[in-house]
């Protein structure tokens, strides 16, 4: 199940991304996004607060 994730999500091209795969939309989108999901700025704040 593994492999074909990794072929499903990397390596193989998606018509409703404009033959791009999923990897390779996401990384092309997030240049164009403020809000990427690995933005944590925040959440070190806080936890820096709390501690």
């Amino acid at each position: 199940m593994a492999e074909y994730l990794v072929l499903y999500n990397s390596k193989r091209p998606h018509k409703s991304l404009e033959l791009m795969t999923p990897v390779d939309y996401i990384l092309r989108e997030s240049k164009n996004c403020n809000m990427w999901w690995t933005h944590t700025t925040p959440c070190l704040a806080a936890s820096k607060r709390l501690s």
